[in-house]
């Protein structure tokens, strides 16, 4: 299910016009024609916090910072004070939740590994993903903006939890601060909503405390009692006039109802025009593609 995902949000399947970006650079190279990819069994494993070891007379230091996922960790050059941090920063704003589907990823401890990371001041940090950061004040800079994202975002979207507001509507009222709206933070590969969705099933699960929802009937008979409630020809007009005034959001929601696929398809190709989010763009075409 995840690899399935997966190719629907990176847009695998999705020509080179329609994919134009990964979302933090350019489409990944495996997908291109001719290209292949082998996995590399690891010769040596180890255990612990961290490991020194010099090859060709250089030496490095392996140091484990599990933050955006469990297994990261960084390579610190100590000679030339360079480090590659992996996919712990990036000039995007943090994925704290993959589309593709993960576990929750633990924000308080990925803001923890950051202040690590600033903490042996490097002079120049290697991301993952995106363009390298040059100089202490340009890697200060921007790795505590990153951090800043991440606590805010966090702290924000427990203070809605504790006012009892529902998921959806922490989603609605946590957005990032303009002093954090800096293009090393933009929302191309994650979204900010889907990083406070993130946290609240991470901090209380599946259960939102709306009490119809504990143990709701069928999505089937849902759909059916609503369909029969509001009536199919009433229904159809409604979602062809949201297509017809670009409400493609509102038009898929309700197509829920009416499961028409035509409709759903055109309603996904509009909505994939309307956002800048890659992975968000990926599955809506995708989806599109596949109906």
């Amino acid at each position: 299910i995840i690899n399935m995902r997966k190719v629907f949000a990176r847009g695998y399947g999705l020509s080179d016009i329609d994919a134009i970006t990964h979302g933090m650079g350019p489409r990944e190279g495996f997908i291109k024609e001719g290209a292949e990819r082998a996995f590399l069994e690891p010769t040596t494993i180890y255990t612990g916090k961290s490991v020194e070891r010099r090859i060709d007379g250089i030496p490095f230091k392996l140091i484990r910072m599990p933050g955006e996922t469990k297994d990261s960790i960084s390579v610190l050059l100590p000679e030339s004070n360079i480090m590659m941090v992996g996919d712990n920063y990036y000039g995007v704003f943090p994925n704290m939740y993959s589309v593709r589907g993960s576990s929750y990823r633990d924000v308080a401890n990925w803001i923890d590994v950051i202040d690590s990371i600033l903490a042996l001041d490097p002079e120049v940090v290697l991301p993952g993903h995106t363009n390298p950061l040059i100089g202490k004040a340009e890697v200060q800079k921007n790795l505590k903006n990153f951090r800043d994202a991440l606590e805010y975002v966090l702290m924000k979207t427990l203070e809605c939890m504790n006012n009892g507001l529902s998921m959806n509507e922490c989603a609605e009222a946590v957005k990032l601060p303009d002093h954090l709206q800096t293009p090393f933070l933009g929302e191309y590969f994650s979204l900010v909503e889907w990083a406070v969705k993130a946290i609240y099933t991470g901090y209380l699960g599946w259960f939102d405390g709306t009490v119809s929802k504990l143990m709701p009937t069928s999505d089937e008979e849902y759909r059916e009692t609503m369909l029969s409630l509001i009536g199919e020809d009433l229904l159809r007009a409604k979602i062809k006039e949201c297509i017809f005034l670009e409400n493609y959001q509102m038009a898929l929601q309700l197509n829920w109802f009416l499961q028409d696929d035509q409709l759903e398809k055109i309603a996904l190709k509009g909505r994939a025009t309307q956002v800048a989010n890659a992975n968000a763009r990926h599955y809506f075409l995708a989806r599109a593609n596949e109906l």
